[in-house]
């Protein structure tokens, strides 16, 4: 799964009251709750850049002092806590080089610069929402190395589009069945355990393999749209499964 970043200049003042910041920074912390799965199994990573604590969220004020501000709600209490706990513990430390850097959209005029660690052109960017610059799907990412365009997302909605997406198939109940003298496999697991399964699941050529611990089984995902990352999947055999894949599926 492509790897992807909290985007430092995604800080840019944006934030005219509390309740803005708490409701863009719930999205933020959300999408990155959706991807754990992945980055537990160590399928994917995020890269944080501590520049971005040196930003400003409102006020211009500091972005420690502001966060901190919306803790005297149980919700904001939580989004504050998720938020050094997923980037202290699930983010991998962003330690290249300081460059200038500068975002802008097509969209846009909003520009945000200022120094940050530099940018993979490989990555999806996590943004902070609040501006039509942040919450762009596209953001131009300008330095003295390169001009790239990167995918944004900013909230769980903007996220599904750019992963692998569970989209459950008539065809596989949850107990397996014979059709026209052909036993169809079963897909036990509700939506949510599929997406979650699917999300730590390993890629070979077009389809993904995983196994669920709780239960012991393999399963298997095919793509179901040719230009969308949406799959459907069923439970299979071990014996099915790539011999190559069973020790690290398993492990």
């Amino acid at each position: 799964m492509q790897p992807s970043q909290i985007n430092t200049l995604s800080a840019n003042n944006q934030f005219q009251c509390t309740n803005d910041l708490e409701t863009n920074f719930d999205k933020l912390i959300n999408t990155i709750s959706y991807l754990l799965p992945a980055i537990k199994k160590e399928r994917t990573f995020i890269l944080f850049d501590h520049q971005i604590e040196t930003r400003s969220l409102m006020n211009g004020d500091d972005f420690r002092k502001t966060l901190n501000s919306i803790r005297h709600t149980s919700t904001g209490k939580d989004i504050v806590q998720k938020w050094y706990l997923y980037t202290r513990n699930h983010c991998i430390p962003n330690i290249s080089e300081l460059i200038d850097i500068e975002i802008r959209s097509n969209t846009c005029s909003d520009v945000s610069s200022g120094q940050a660690a530099n940018i993979e052109n490989n990555l999806i960017l996590l943004s902070l929402g609040g501006s039509e610059l942040t919450e762009s799907s596209e953001i131009i990412l300008k330095s003295n190395r390169a001009i790239e365009n990167l995918k944004n997302a900013y909230s769980p909605d903007t996220i599904y589009p750019l992963t692998p997406r569970y989209l459950p198939s008539d065809k596989h109940r949850a107990e397996e069945y014979w059709a026209n003298g052909v036993k169809v496999s079963p897909m036990p697991l509700n939506e949510q355990e599929a997406q979650e399964l699917l999300l730590e699941s390993i890629k070979l050529e077009t389809d993904y393999w995983g196994y669920r611990n709780k239960c012991g089984s393999f399963y298997r995902y095919k793509r179901t749209h040719v230009d969308k990352l949406i799959f459907h999947g069923f439970k299979v055999e071990e014996n099915e499964v790539p011999h190559h894949l069973i020790e690290e599926l398993v492990g």
